[in-house]
């Protein structure tokens, strides 16, 4: 009897930690990382924001080591189980105050440094919980080699924090995801292009699939729908994988805005960096300063704009084409995506009263300059093949 009153406590200790941890990554949850702060620093870390950092890879290194030792202890002694969670708790706290401060608006930390934080932290906490929780239910100790799984995973978030792959400060969290934007990007613009490089599907390309479907006794068991289904035809001629002789150009034409988009990306990279430089940091900020803090912010959410409108405007170049709706994606990613930033970097060397408040190189502005001719010419010339395409599908 008292086996089994000793065992229920256990586990409604357990059970109360479950409880705790998920209090906490409710409320990294629920921390901000959409607003604008009005930022205090770029290259160097200020000391608060310096111990937030310590206090995120103590608290990492705290739950990984124990971790292990409270996976083990689990089938061994749940009583020295129980101590483990302790610590389990004790560094999740720790993760989770590192995060708090960072959010801290009086701290100017920016958009990107805070939802990297912020994605680490709580990964770390939510991992922590499967595993506590794994014990409550004891599906830890029935199925072989799970609670070694969730181990696995605790040490895998952790380990993000302790061997520095989460971007610390505003200026490398920003190029992180600036860089990030640039690889998608490229990724973009390889995949399609090699669409392009098949050429136009060939209606001998059609003659052939269909004679291997005819001549298929596979095929012929297929229960086939209606012979006048769209999707079903398109599959078997390969339509979807290929574009049209009349999407070629209009692909092709596309392709140029993806590629001012990474240029642009690329402004921003360098537009940033000339930027930082001039601030003075370590001191009072001047007002100088605080303005060129607030317009590398600005610019950021700018280049996200474009980074998720690449992301968008790609998935309308897949083949078959839909002419209809295109236009207003190719309008949208040079209009209210491209042009806004590029002339953020172009407009950014005066103030309102014509003084000089950036300072940029002179391969940034021939940068700027180029990629703001690059847009329109590329937009009229995405437009127009729209346009032509309709006219050849109209006739």
């Amino acid at each position: 009897m008292s086996t089994n009153s000793s065992d229920d406590d256990l586990k409604r200790t357990h059970e109360i930690f479950v409880e705790s941890l998920r209090r906490l990554a409710a409320s990294l949850r629920d921390l901000d990382a959409t607003s604008s702060f009005v930022l205090s620093h770029y290259r160097q870390l200020p000391d608060t924001i310096s111990h937030a950092r310590e206090m995120l890879e103590t608290g990492a290194t705290l739950v990984k080591g124990t971790s292990t030792k409270y996976t083990l202890l689990g089938g061994l002694d749940p009583k020295e189980q129980v101590k483990a969670a302790e610590d389990l708790i004790k560094g999740c706290q720790f993760v989770a105050t590192g995060c708090v401060l960072i959010h801290e608006p009086s701290l100017g930390c920016c958009l990107a440094f805070r939802r990297h934080v912020k994605q680490a932290s709580r990964a770390i906490v939510e991992a922590v919980v499967n595993l506590v929780s794994s014990f409550v239910d004891q599906t830890a100790l029935v199925e072989e080699n799970l609670g070694a799984q969730k181990t696995g995973v605790v040490w895998e978030v952790c380990d993000q924090i302790i061997e520095k792959k989460v971007p610390m400060g505003n200026r490398n969290s920003i190029r992180r995801d600036l860089f990030t934007y640039l690889k998608d990007c490229q990724e973009t613009f390889d995949e399609f292009q090699q669409l392009v490089d098949l050429g136009p599907m060939t209606t001998n390309g059609k003659q052939e699939l269909q004679t291997i479907e005819e001549n298929s006794v596979k095929a012929e068991q297929i229960e086939k729908p209606n012979e006048d289904d769209t999707g079903w035809q398109q599959f078997l001629s390969g339509e979807n994988e290929q574009y049209s002789s009349h999407e070629i150009p209009v692909a092709t034409a596309s392709l140029t805005l993806v590629k001012c988009s990474r240029g642009s990306i690329n402004l921003t990279l360098q537009a940033c960096e000339a930027v930082g430089a001039q601030i003075q940091e370590g001191t009072k900020l001047s007002s100088s300063d605080k303005i060129r803090l607030e317009w590398l912010e600005k610019l950021y959410q700018l280049a996200c704009k474009v980074g998720d409108g690449m992301t968008d405007f790609g998935t309308n170049l897949y083949p078959p084409l839909d002419l209809e709706h295109l236009p207003a994606q190719i309008e949208q990613q040079s209009m209210d995506c491209l042009s806004p930033l590029v002339d953020s970097v172009v407009d950014g060397c005066l103030l309102e009263d014509g003084t000089a408040a950036l300072e940029f190189t002179e391969e940034v502005m021939t940068l700027a300059f180029k990629l703001k001719t690059a847009i329109a010419t590329r937009r009229k010339e995405a437009l127009d093949s729209v346009a032509a395409a309709v006219a050849v599908v109209a006739s």
